[in-house]
């Protein structure tokens, strides 16, 4: 099974960033001519920990890792505030979509949910922690694309702050089509 451990973002926090989304795929669409593989809003969400193939064996401790690490934490708020793009924008591979204020409860979630899958044999990310909501991914640099990154980056995006409850394991299913996720657990964050 192909898994990761994710933040489900709400529907009416998508349905707030439709319009920065579409401006910008819209304008990376004329200038990128197909370069950009958008990600569908149904599929958004906010990646803790990618864990790739994992054994259908390994599911119940998979389980038990996301509950330990949730119950570490309370629920808490965050909202989608800006554009941005890994790794710069004259050579943008992601373009992404950026977190204000929950990163201070984020990134040691993150951290905590590394350590306990490295114990079973799942390997760390190599690089560090951003979070962030992918809007798309770049298969193919077009000439005039890096202009039109950078005036992008400039586009607002902005939700309202939502409340975070739970951690979610999803199965990840490639098509020709795109992914197909399913929610196959949920943690829920510790209330105190």
């Amino acid at each position: 099974m192909r898994l990761f451990v994710a933040i489900d973002i709400p529907t009416h926090t998508k349905n707030e960033l439709i319009s920065g989304y579409s401006e910008v795929k819209a304008r990376l669409d004329t200038e990128g001519r197909g370069a950009v593989k958008w990600v569908q809003p149904q599929n958004w969400h906010i990646t803790l920990k990618f864990l790739g193939e994992v054994p259908e064996k390994l599911y119940e401790r998979c389980t038990s890792i996301l509950t330990s690490c949730a119950h570490q934490y309370t629920p808490f708020k965050m909202r989608i505030r800006h554009m941005g793009c890994f790794p710069t924008p004259k050579r943008p591979k992601v373009l992404w979509a950026g977190v204000e204020e929950a990163v201070e409860t984020l990134s040691p979630m993150s951290a905590c949910l590394e350590e306990a899958f490295e114990e079973i044999g799942i390997a760390r990310e190599e690089r560090g922690f951003h979070a962030h909501l992918t809007f798309g991914r770049v298969k193919k640099f077009a000439p005039g694309m890096a202009q039109a990154v950078v005036d992008c980056l400039s586009t607002r995006v902005q939700s309202d702050w939502f409340e975070v409850r739970n951690l979610n394991l999803y199965k990840s299913v490639l098509t020709p089509k795109g992914p197909i996720y399913s929610l196959i657990f949920k943690a829920s964050l510790a209330d105190r």
